[in-house]
């Protein structure tokens, strides 16, 4: 038991590593890209190419990864990463950030992928929540850190220096990652199971049929990923915005990725007592209410406030819809790779739709006003869910 908690601690710190990586790079991107000229419509288009490469790759990685390994995934994970960096770092024109935004959705469907196989195989039933807690905590830990370290090194124009720092965390990622295999050598891994060749037309349709059992979550996934994209779109250009007017608003992002590392550690107590669904479903429609108020402060001071409660109720509904998953993968294990496609997918199709509605919304109503409407959004939506949600969602072995 030691030496599992001491590999999901190993893998709570290669995220946080590598979500530093990511956050710099994922900041940059926005201020970079209007920096030359382009609008906040064509912003979200390109960032949604990432996500239509990941949507694409959830397919595929579905049918051809045949049994689940989480240390060829995060391999396969970094290779896509240094892609990602190399041409993002050289991209002058609208087709190198096309090509670099793919590379960005792959390595981030690898990332999906390895995460649940880990915490499916190597934590018991009752531990998902806290594991996905724990690795949460970590994850927005470097979400904190990143945006902090973006802000001090870009001061007006964007240089090489961003990317020299990304690159090195990512560096530090992959030697935790070879920790991590040598932490897991002697932990027996149960339940890789072979999994059937299907074809591609079977597969799809199999992911059909396991979207009408869980579509509830789904739904939730799709709701909660979009917010995320909105906060990646227009994240940044407000940090820039509320910089002009107060030495603090590069807080802006810190403080929507700092409650996590509060309350992560909680989540399972949380879901315990209330249930996984039903604590996503209270804690983000909470969240979305804060939420709506964004687009009418005319403080600095009280939208970090609020930014900042209301990112403390969303940041319970993460690991606890998460937790669902593997707790469906611990179920129905002959069905894994479907359910982490299924899932990865929503996750996809989310990123390349919301921050293409964010950079229209942006556009037409202003980069606050747009986390205002998505606020209302994200209220109704999940008073719908607790109408229909089934109390219990079982999900057969075969379907």
């Amino acid at each position: 038991m030691q030496s599992k908690t001491s590999a999901l601690y190993a893998v709570g710190i290669l995220t946080f590593f590598f979500t530093i990586f990511d956050g710099i790079l994922a900041y940059v991107v926005p201020v970079t890209i209007i920096s030359q000229g382009y609008s906040k419509t064509a912003l979200g288009f390109i960032l949604g190419t990432s996500s239509f490469a990941g949507a694409i790759g959830d397919i595929f990685l579905s049918k051809f990864l045949k049994t689940s390994n989480f240390r060829r995934l995060f391999l396969a994970m970094y290779a896509c990463a240094l892609l990602y960096v190399t041409i993002l770092s050289q991209a002058n024109i609208i087709i190198l950030y096309l090509l670099a935004m793919a590379f960005w959705g792959l390595y981030f469907d690898f990332k999906s992928f390895a995460t649940f196989n880990f915490v499916g195989r190597f934590t018991p039933h009752r531990l998902h929540a806290l594991s996905f807690g724990i690795i949460d905590v970590f994850k927005c830990l470097g979400y904190v850190i990143a945006p902090i370290i973006a802000g001090l090194v870009i001061i007006g124009t964007v240089t090489d220096q961003p990317f020299i720092i990304a690159f090195v965390f990512l560096i530090f990622s992959l030697i935790s990652y070879f920790g991590l295999i040598l932490l897991t050598k002697k932990i027996k891994e149960q339940g890789l199971l072979k999994k059937k060749n299907y074809g591609l037309l079977l597969e799809i349709n199999t992911w059909r049929r396991l979207g009408k059992i869980i579509w509830p979550v789904l739904i939730f996934t799709v709701l909660i990923s979009i917010n995320d994209s909105f906060f990646w779109t227009v994240g940044p250009l407000i940090s820039e915005q509320l910089s002009q007017v107060s030495q603090f608003g590069w807080l802006f992002l810190t403080l929507y990725f700092l409650p996590t590392v509060i309350v992560g550690w909680f989540v399972g107590r949380i879901t315990k007592r209330f249930g996984k669904k039903r604590t996503a479903f209270v804690s983000f429609a909470l969240g979305s209410l804060f939420l709506t108020l964004i687009g009418f402060l005319g403080n600095s001071w009280l939208i970090l406030v609020f930014i900042f409660i209301s990112s403390s109720f969303a940041a319970i509904a993460w690991p606890a819809s998460n937790a669902a998953y593997a707790d469906y993968i611990e179920e129905s294990p002959h069905l894994e790779q479907e359910i982490e496609g299924v899932s990865d997918f929503a996750y996809n199709f989310a990123y390349v739709i919301g921050p293409i509605t964010a950079g229209v919304l942006a556009d037409t109503f202003g980069n606050s006003m747009t986390l205002t409407i998505f606020g209302v959004v994200g209220v109704l939506v999940c008073i719908i869910l607790l109408v229909v949600t089934p109390k219990r969602i079982h999900v057969p072995n075969r379907i």
